[in-house]
């Protein structure tokens, strides 16, 4: 099951969350196409999921990164501005 590891402030001025699973991870040509809209590897999958988490994140000036390699799962990393956000008011996030 997906893990958030917590969020905390970056030197940069951002806010960071981390996701992390053990999922079956997936190959160089699968991460190159995930964000685009349509694209899955599900029967009954949509393929908007990421595509549109890419759009918001976007939308507030942030970034998402991924790293995932077959059969070790994936972590996605998202930073957001941290616009008027206090060191005192991030709190790591625990399942």
């Amino acid at each position: 099951a997906p893990r958030v590891s917590g969020v905390r402030r970056t030197g940069g001025g951002y806010l960071l969350l981390k996701i992390q699973d053990n999922g079956q991870g997936m190959d160089r040509e699968t991460l190159g196409r995930v964000f685009k809209p349509f694209f899955t590897t599900r029967f009954q999958g949509r393929g908007l999921g990421l595509a549109a988490a890419m759009g918001i994140v976007k939308g507030h000036n942030g970034f998402i990164f991924l790293d995932s390699e077959p059969d070790r799962g994936t972590l996605v990393r998202i930073y957001l501005p941290a616009l008027g956000v206090s060191s005192d008011a991030v709190r790591p996030m625990l399942p």
